[in-house]
């Protein structure tokens, strides 16, 4: 069974469900905007989305195609979700489905341009699958949304990238939102970075619970907020650590718990403004 929302600029205000969990394939080429949820009683096998759409409520379906710039605005529940050339939007959790217990992995995909998921959810969230990378240095990560203030905690509990396929950028905060990510999990990234937002209550930070490594180093970029990267477990860091440019923020790593071991040098190429360890 399928069911195709080819409209421009159109609302979608109706219930879609399988008749059966595992039934049905959704397709949406047009830009569409949807109020109800998918899935909610029976799970749709699989939904494709190559129009721009934004969809508004909890979807429940087993496989996510996404090739246009897509919001998925509730909690989303999937085994499987690909992002190829476009920008996905997460403001809510994302789990596996209930069938199988199945691990939800998230694939970013380059080929001309970015595969890309930011996550700018209202509240603290936490996210359960891994995110993985189509090919190694593809796929950028971003966790943005505090329009002035500090930005609300995303956690991360599985990996993200592995050692021969890494996410080729992992950004917390932006030059004009501030982030707030802990990973949970290992990381695995060409490049990670810290930017501190255009407001003084913009600070961002990531909290490292895990093994992390930055093959082509940390950044910790302050702009009127501060740029933070806390480790509060034992974790080792691979790569460099350095400030990024000269705003009016501070560049702070800290560890906070546990032992942290760090393979690179910090500060080389411009100095951080502060390191604390506390006493544990």
């Amino acid at each position: 069974d399928i069911v195709t929302f080819s409209g421009t600029s159109k609302n979608v205000d109706a219930k879609v469900d399988g008749t059966a969990d595992g039934d049905g394939t959704i397709n949406v080429t047009g830009t569409v905007t949807f109020d109800d949820s998918f899935g909610s009683v029976k799970e749709i096998t699989t939904l494709n989305v190559s129009g721009a759409s934004t969809f508004n409520a909890a979807l429940d379906v087993q496989g996510v195609t996404v090739t246009a710039n897509t919001t998925f605005a509730a909690a989303q529940k999937s085994d499987t979700i690909a992002v190829t050339d476009a920008v996905l939007t997460v403001q809510n959790a994302m789990t596996d489905t209930d069938q199988g217990s199945e691990t939800l992995v998230l694939t970013l995909n380059d080929t001309s341009s970015t595969g890309q998921v930011t996550y700018a959810s209202g509240s603290a969230v936490s996210h359960t699958g891994t995110i993985v990378a189509a090919a190694d240095g593809e796929g950028k990560v971003l966790v943005a949304e505090g329009a002035g203030a500090a930005g609300n905690e995303t956690t991360f509990t599985s990996t993200i990238g592995v050692t021969g396929t890494r996410i080729g950028e992992i950004a917390v905060g932006s030059s004009t939102l501030s982030g707030l990510a802990d990973f949970e999990g290992v990381v695995f990234t060409d490049a990670l970075s810290v930017v501190g937002g255009d407001h003084a209550d913009e600070d961002s930070q990531i909290d490292i619970g895990a093994n992390v490594t930055a093959t082509n180093g940390t950044t910790l970029t302050p702009g009127t907020g501060d740029a933070k990267l806390l480790v509060t477990a034992n974790a080792t860091l691979g790569g460099t650590i350095n400030q990024s440019g000269t705003g009016t923020g501070s560049s702070i790593l800290a560890v906070t718990g546990g032992t942290a071991t760090i393979s690179g040098i910090v500060g080389g190429t411009l100095a951080l403004d502060s390191f604390t360890m506390a006493d544990t």
